[in-house]
């Protein structure tokens, strides 16, 4: 991972709150074939590990995301895929652009991640992550907050995420 990201994670709580807010929305075209790196900020200053990964592709028209599992390891280390050949693809998700007056829409510069739409039956279902660029017109470098539905809205925390590579075009179920 980059310098930036590892430094964005570092950042108060405060400060990443205020990067989301007012973060630029990012375009599903500059995200779409491509998988991002990714890791959880746990507490302010600290990751959390294992980390992950995040792909975007289009289905049906439809702006569609996935996770892939990735092997344990430093940030900084080599990242690969969990298994190297063929990882599975889980939790997907439909990538929906927010705005002001709709349900939820805290943060309405931002695309949410909603769970509920991917055709999960498991607890990933539940999920639902609001992402922004952090930099305006930088499509690598993204900021991100968890937060699962129930009944209430419940934060579970902020990750970070930095472009990794190209992507399969449709990604096995």
């Amino acid at each position: 991972m980059s310098h930036r990201l590892v430094d964005l994670a570092r950042l108060p709580r405060h400060e990443l709150e205020h990067l989301l807010r007012y973060g630029e929305r990012p375009d599903h075209a500059s995200l779409s074939g491509y998988v991002f790196k990714g890791a959880n900020v746990t507490v302010p200053g600290s990751l959390m590990f294992p980390r992950f990964s995040k792909g975007f592709f289009v289905e049906e028209g439809r702006a569609m995301g996935y996770n892939v599992p990735v092997e344990r390891g430093p940030l900084d280390g080599a990242w690969y895929t969990k298994p190297r050949e063929d990882p599975k693809p889980f939790g997907f998700y439909e990538v929906l652009p927010m705005a002001p007056g709709l349900p939820m829409a805290i943060y309405p510069n931002s695309v949410l991640l909603d769970y509920s739409k991917g055709g999960n039956w498991s607890p990933d279902r539940l999920l639902r992550d609001f992402l922004v660029l952090v930099e305006p017109n930088n499509p690598d470098l993204l900021l991100g907050k968890a937060y699962l539905a129930l009944g209430v809205w419940v934060s579970v925390g902020f990750f970070v995420l930095e472009r990794w590579g190209k992507a399969p075009a449709r990604p096995p179920r």
